[in-house]
């Protein structure tokens, strides 16, 4: 029976995944198509997809019920969302929700009013969908636990990233520190031209500064600066 269920939800789990995936990177095409493309990806896909997050949602609160269970009042949330949030899969699986659900949302007001695939809400779709692909990725190790193929390879990975939690802090604040050296030089120096647009702001020196840990710099930025 549990492994029926766990097989069931695992499917469905694919099918939101793939969904998901194809119809963000889809739906900035289809939302300047026609009339008919768009009633058709509005009534057909978008309601799909959403009855998924759902179906997946109520697991998610019978989980978090289950904290509720002998207690009344406040005290019977508190505990319940308490007990919920204590498991690290159940923080990622309602994040993922949440984001996937606000995806799809903004695409249903996108569709509705014709806003087409420019514009804020476009933008702030773009920023949901690029959220939530990641997070369904992320998600689907939770699900590759239960194989036995896969099972233990999930857990290792998850063993060493965990481990080394330490070792990423230290390495963030010394990026950081980096970042503000290279961001202060650059804008110091009235004679760098424009064309370091690696380091004119912060966001920008912080991402020029990480690829220099996998190899990605070019001695002669500095050399001509």
């Amino acid at each position: 029976m549990i492994r029926r269920r766990f097989l069931r939800d695992f499917s469905l789990y694919c099918a939101l995944f793939v969904g998901m995936v194809v119809e963000i990177v889809a739906f900035q095409r289809v939302a300047g198509m026609g009339f008919g493309a768009r009633f058709s990806f509005g009534v057909i896909v978008l309601p799909t997809l959403a009855a998924l997050v759902l179906y997946f949602v109520w697991h998610e609160y019978q989980q978090a019920a289950v904290g509720m269970e002998g207690r009344n009042g406040l005290q019977k949330i508190v505990n319940g969302v308490r007990e919920y949030l204590a498991d690290n899969w159940n923080v990622l699986n309602a994040a993922t929700l949440v984001v996937a659900l606000m995806s799809l949302l903004l695409q249903a007001v996108l569709l509705i009013f014709n806003l087409g695939d420019e514009g804020p809400g476009a933008r702030t779709h773009a920023v949901f969908g690029a959220l939530a692909a990641p997070l369904l990725s992320a998600n689907m190790l939770f699900y590759l636990q239960g194989f036995t193929e896969s099972g233990s390879l999930v857990r290792m990975i998850l063993s060493v990233t965990f481990g080394t939690r330490y070792f990423a802090m230290l390495l963030l604040i010394i990026i950081v520190g980096f970042t503000a050296s290279f961001t202060l030089l650059f804008r110091a120096n009235d004679n760098v031209d424009l064309e370091f647009d690696g380091y004119t702001s912060p966001g920008r020196a912080f991402v020029t500064t990480f690829g220099f840990l996998l190899g990605a710099f070019d001695l002669s930025e500095f050399e001509e600066s």
